[in-house]
């Protein structure tokens, strides 16, 4: 079991492209939890050899709120991959800050949900919007991570959020698919409703809705050219870097869309790789308690992957779908 201040590292989990201010997306303490940053990308230039690239013409990336999903036959109407670059995903909600809440609350949970997440850390609090505290009626603010035995599964609790994840690891096997991730959601959540209704806390008054996916893709497989749609190095070229983000709303969805992609090198194993993180969010106008803030979250999840889909080449799709 970790103790505070044991460092987290590589294996810290991402929030879900959670603001730490307007029109940024950040991890959960500002730093690339998956990767080591951008300080590897200096120390490690990241090159690519563009000179067998074909010429092709772009296409559009603007994604229409009216574009049809596209659906795998075999996967509960969602997309699917033989080899899906997913190294991590974070499912969660904002809510009104608890009352009542105070540091006890980060090991009576602990021992809720021991069976399933033995691990415990506290981490720095995540600021999910520009205004907010750090402090709450002078006490200190932290987020409580719960880990399961096999390190893929994470539950993070703040006075004001509840976020599940699931991130890859080396000795596991490939993403196991939305459905499980949103099943782990739902027990977790309700889990967590229990508890906070059992100290007499009210049901939580949600906010905001946020699903957010990290996709890798390792420097010998495809070019960020090969990745988007839309975008590619002049042929002959050496491609020295690059950094792309940009922020829209799909307006008939309600819903806010940030896409993020760098050069990284992963932790775990000193890879160099492509990370591209979708990050797709609504807030509220009047917080609600919602009993199923999953079905939300299911929209969620169609807009991103209406995202994914619109911005990756089929060249990626057809890289991906390989046995």
């Amino acid at each position: 079991m970790r103790t505070m201040g044991e460092a987290w590292g590589a294996e810290r989990p991402i929030l879900g492209g959670i603001s730490t201010h307007r029109g940024a997306v950040g991890p959960l303490s500002g730093r690339n939890p998956t990767v080591s940053g951008y300080e590897h990308f200096w120390r490690r230039r990241y090159t690519l050899r563009e000179s067998d690239r074909l010429g092709r013409k772009p296409t559009s990336t603007r994604v229409s709120e009216h574009q049809p999903l596209v659906r795998d036959r075999n996967s509960g109407g969602r997309v699917a991959h033989a080899r899906p670059p997913v190294t991590e995903t974070s499912l969660g909600v904002q809510f009104v800050p608890l009352p009542g809440w105070d540091v006890n609350i980060f090991g009576l949970f602990a021992q809720r949900i021991r069976d399933h997440y033995p691990s415990f850390a506290s981490a720095p609090p995540a600021s999910l919007e520009v205004q907010g505290s750090i402090f709450l009626s002078g006490v200190p603010k932290i987020r409580g991570l719960y880990t399961s035995e096999s390190q893929n599964n994470v539950v993070q609790i703040q006075d004001d959020f509840f976020f599940v994840n699931w991130r890859k690891q080396p000795h596991s096997s490939s993403y196991p698919g939305y459905d499980v991730v949103r099943a782990n959601f739902v027990d977790q959540w309700r889990t967590f409703n229990e508890f906070l209704a059992g100290l007499g806390i009210a049901t939580p008054m949600v906010r905001r809705y946020q699903v957010t996916y990290v996709n890798h893709t390792e420097a010998g497989e495809l070019s960020p050219g090969d990745l988007l749609t839309n975008w590619a190095a002049p042929a002959g070229s050496d491609q020295l870097g690059f950094s792309l983000s940009t922020t829209y709303r799909l307006v008939a969805m309600n819903v806010d869309v940030t896409i993020a992609m760098q050069p990284a090198v992963r932790t775990i194993d000193n890879v160099g790789v492509t990370q591209t993180t979708i990050t797709t969010s609504r807030t509220l106008a009047l917080p609600s308690a919602d009993a199923d803030p999953a079905i939300k979250l299911d929209e969620m999840h169609d807009a991103l992957i209406k995202t994914f889909q619109s911005i990756t080449s089929e060249a990626a799709k057809i890289y991906w779908s390989q046995e």
